[in-house]
């Protein structure tokens, strides 16, 4: 994991601690003028915050956009999300993702295609 991704990772996980109002004051000062931290960091946010819409068409629509994300860790974050919302509708979409072979370092090592096949799973089990 590089420097940035851990920031990241540290920042998120911190973020997770306050309320959502407070989150631009968290980013001012841990990302001190690293727009891509920032960004990275933003993203993060957002998805994790798309479950707290459980079972909005928004919810899933945002989370189908970020399984494009170029971070592994969106993208296995957006799969497990839409996971816990039975997106059915969203099956299509995961299974393009069976062939990225890519490690998210949020939690348990795993690949994008790993959690992709696992959300298949369990959406075809529904």
């Amino acid at each position: 994991m590089t420097a940035n991704e851990e920031q990241a990772k540290s920042l998120f996980l911190a973020a997770l601690e306050c309320a959502p109002e407070r989150w631009p004051a968290l980013l001012d000062d841990g990302c001190r003028g690293n727009a891509e931290l920032r960004a990275r960091v933003e993203q993060l946010l957002y998805a994790h915050q798309a479950l707290g819409e459980i079972g909005g068409e928004a919810a899933v629509q945002g989370l189908v956009e970020v399984l494009h994300d170029q971070s592994p860790d969106v993208r296995v974050i957006a799969i497990e999300a839409l996971g816990k919302l039975n997106a059915k509708e969203t099956l299509p979409s995961l299974r393009l993702l069976l062939d990225d072979h890519e490690r998210s370092h949020f939690g348990e090592l795993v690949s994008v295609s790993d959690a992709a096949l696992a959300a298949i799973t369990k959406l075809e089990q529904r």
